[in-house]
This record gives C-alpha cells, sequence and structure tokens, in this order.
C-alpha cells in the first residue's frame, strides 16, 4: 500500500477496520481499545485506566507482580556465546529499508553539513 492509502486508512479509524478471524474476542477488543482516534478515549486515558488496563481480559493470565519484580521469565531467550556474540543482532534483508531514488533535488552535497571537515593535506 502507497503512503496516502495507508494515511487515508488511519484517518477512517479504528472503526473501520476489518479484523481477521484470528484476531477477536480480548485481542480485537485491546488493539480497539488503545487506538481511539481521541486520545481521551484510549483504555489507558481513561478513568482508572492504568488498572483497567492491566485488568483488560487479553492479560488475564500476565503476571504483572513478577514484572514489577523482574522475575518474569521472558518468553524468548536467546542463544548468547559470550559478550561479545552479535549473532541476534543482525538484521534480516527483508527488514532493510528499501532503496529509493532520489529524484530531482539530488544535486547537492547533503552530508556537508554534519560538520566534518573534509580532509586536507598540508605539505
Amino acid at each position: 500500500a502507497s503512503p496516502m492509502q495507508i494515511y487515508s486508512k488511519v484517518m477512517k479509524g479504528i472503526g473501520q477496520v476489518n479484523f481477521p478471524d484470528s484476531i477477536q474476542g480480548p485481542a480485537k477488543d485491546f488493539v480497539t481499545a488503545l487506538l481511539q482516534k481521541e486520545s481521551a478515549r484510549r483504555l489507558p486515558m481513561q478513568t482508572d485506566g492504568w488498572s483497567r488496563f492491566k485488568a483488560h481480559a487479553w492479560f488475564k493470565d500476565f503476571d504483572w507482580i513478577s514484572m514489577a519484580n523482574q522475575t518474569l521469565t521472558p518468553p524468548y531467550i536467546p542463544v548468547v556465546r559470550d559478550m561479545r556474540d552479535l549473532q541476534n543482532l543482525e538484521a534480516r534483508e527483508e527488514d532493510a529499508p528499501k532503496d529509493e531514488p532520489c529524484g530531482s533535488g539530488c544535486d547537492f552535497d547533503w552530508d556537508t553539513e554534519f560538520g566534518t571537515p573534509p580532509l586536507s593535506v598540508n605539505l
């Protein structure tokens, strides 16, 4: 979808979204409660919002106390060989931004604004 198509859908509001069958019940209700156009109507912004957020059916089996005590077991623990192991930080190619042609207006030295003087050698 183009940015304008996405913008158009966002402006129509969450009420116009057709959720797939796999996202129904508490999941749909939770997403809808968070994505209200008017910020005052969003779940955490309502009266007792944080309590209502934590009590939402989506979190029915979530252990908030263990999270607060930092004893909650994470859902995924990556394998790390040592402190220098970066294998879990490699970006996937499909996540990389697309190369976009610059078009007109690219004939200037955009990087000169970063304050790095060009290398010069005085002999």
